[in-house]
């Protein structure tokens, strides 16, 4: 029996040929796209293969709530090789947002039996709709108030698919007839224990439905004619591969935005990484330059001047006025003189 290792000791993923190769406009730089898959150790908890998808493709859901696309070629003598082609929801391909992947495990990976390329995963509160050409979710249900359990798409119906809830609850989901914001049925299976999966007969044309639970009972749903029998089919198919390529063209419009985001600011880090620098003395000093100098005197300058003390102002004496003092003073003497002789007689 053929195994094979996702991640291995070596952080080399895949088999003979471990390099990713990137694919649709939401996929990053190959050199993040290289480091993410080699340093990750991944754990698949759900597999999807169809032979009319491709012979030799596998699609793997993950602990880490991403799809890992696997190309398996046999080979006569000796064992068959095994390539990842692509990881739908990785952070670091996806500009590093974790709302392009589950949050918790993907417990159900199915294919659309129409298109082909349209994939339905169910994990934590939601199920998400994926295409091949992206590496992120182009539509998603509501969040749940519990965990989501198992999903499948209806073989007879291109627009129709099943979840199962772990409050014991059945969601017919019917993007053609009821839209993309409530399913268009709930039915309670279990009121004690939680479903597990969820199946759709091929050879009934889809009339019955069986439900697992938790408790290892299996539940068998007779559906009624407009769930499995389509009003017209070729309408149906036209109206849900317009829909998903619009929502596809929308995807990758925005993941082009982001890329080139990212990458315009890629660029304005390494021209201001490029700009030239002040050479430095051996010492660490930054060398002499006159234009610096003469910028520092011009400086001082301008702080003396509008620092500068006021002058003091000096009173020059004015001799009129000293020689009326004089005179002033000889009348005074001259009188105290007359005052003593007359005393004196």
């Amino acid at each position: 029996m053929d195994q094979m290792v996702l991640c291995n000791d070596n952080g080399a993923a895949g088999g003979d040929d471990s390099d990713p190769k990137s694919g649709g406009a939401g996929g990053g730089d190959d050199s993040e796209q290289k480091e993410s898959t080699h340093s990750t150790l991944y754990g698949g908890t759900s597999l999807e293969y169809r032979t009319d998808a491709g012979a030799t493709k596998y699609l793997v859901g993950t602990e880490q709530g991403t799809i890992i696309s696997v190309e398996r070629k046999a080979k006569k003598d000796g064992d068959s090789q095994k390539q990842i082609k692509l990881i739908y929801g990785d952070s670091a391909q996806s500009a590093k947002d974790e709302a392009f992947k589950h949050h918790g495990p993907i417990y159900s990976c199915s294919r659309n039996y129409f298109l082909q390329k349209q994939i339905l995963t169910v994990g934590d509160w939601m199920a998400r709709v994926w295409t091949e050409d992206v590496q992120t979710p182009i539509m998603s249900t509501r969040y749940e108030s519990c965990y989501l359990t198992s999903g499948v798409w209806s073989p007879t119906r291109p627009g129709v698919f099943y979840v199962t809830k772990q409050n014991g609850e059945l969601d017919v989901w019917d993007y053609y007839f009821k839209g993309q914001f409530q399913p268009a049925y709930t039915v309670k299976i279990s009121e004690q224990s939680s479903l597990t999966d969820v199946k759709i007969s091929l050879k009934s044309d889809g009339k019955y439905v069986g439900v697992g639970c938790h408790d290892g009972s299996v539940t068998i749903l007779e559906l009624c004619k407009s769930l499995y029998q389509p009003s017209n089919l070729n309408a149906e198919k036209q109206a849900m591969t317009q829909l998903f390529e619009r929502e596809t063209n929308r995807e990758k419009t925005l993941q082009a935005q982001k890329l080139a985001a990212r990458r315009a600011a890629k660029q304005a880090a390494l021209k201001k990484n490029k700009q030239p620098k002040k050479k430095k003395n051996n010492d660490g000093k930054q060398e002499f330059n006159l234009s610096d100098f003469s910028n520092i005197q011009a400086d001082f300058m301008k702080f003396i001047d509008a620092n500068k003390p006021e002058k003091p102002v000096i009173r020059q004496p004015n001799p009129s006025n000293n020689d009326n003092d004089n005179m002033d003073d000889r009348n005074q003497e001259e009188n105290q003189e007359n005052n003593d002789v007359v005393g004196n007689q």
